[in-house]
């Protein structure tokens, strides 16, 4: 529930590091908002120890958020 109120369920925030940034980067922002909202780092392909597809495209990368985002439930 949140903070503000108790009978409002707490939103999602996806935490997604810029262009050569990875999700430990967002650490502090996240415990600034740690207990406003439920929060979900992701990494993108090729960072952070992530493979890097053969092509590597907008599209590959985007359509791997969603897929990170698919297996969180969200």
């Amino acid at each position: 529930m949140s903070p503000m109120n108790p009978t409002t369920p707490m939103r999602d925030l996806v935490l997604l590091p810029g262009s050569l940034g990875t999700a430990s980067q967002l650490q502090p922002l996240g415990s600034l908002l740690a207990g406003t909202c439920r929060l979900h780092y992701l990494d993108l392909l090729g960072h952070a120890g992530r493979p890097i597809p053969a092509a590597l495209s907008v599209q590959t990368l985007a359509a791997d958020v969603l897929d990170q985002m698919d297996q969180r439930g969200l």
